[in-house]
């Protein structure tokens, strides 16, 4: 397998991260949004409820609870520990050392997410001409 590199600066597309409470007929959901640079938003799934677990913080007086939130590419490995490829996520660090990863609710997502990236590259170079 080619080398993987992992793009540290991701999270430099981003505007903001934050929750939103969905209600309709079929139920309610939280979901993490991500709007980017240029304004498009990116869904991604709240599967593990992440969100309750931010808000019982929020609910016991906690401030400043979150060390970071951050749209990040890391490394997958298998059972041995070898690199088998990467993944973009949402990661939410803790001050306590816990750590959420949420993931787009479209598997398209990722492209939109790596298509915009280039844009961003791009526009960046074309400022410093």
């Amino acid at each position: 397998m080619e080398d993987l590199k992992i793009r540290e600066d991701l999270n430099d597309i981003v505007k903001n991260i934050g929750f939103k409470h969905i209600e309709n007929k079929f139920g309610e959901r939280n979901v993490c949004l991500v709007k980017l640079f240029n304004d498009k938003v990116i869904e991604f799934k709240d599967s593990d409820g992440t969100a309750e677990v931010l808000q019982s913080y929020a609910d016991l007086g906690e401030k400043d609870y979150i060390e970071s939130k951050k749209l990040v590419e890391e490394l997958k490995t298998d059972e041995e520990g070898n690199n088998v490829g990467k993944y973009i996520c949402v990661k939410y660090s803790l001050k306590d050392g816990s750590v959420y990863r949420l993931f787009a609710s479209k598997f398209t997502s990722n492209k939109v997410i790596d298509n915009y990236y280039a844009l961003y590259k791009k526009s960046q170079k074309n400022e410093k001409k």
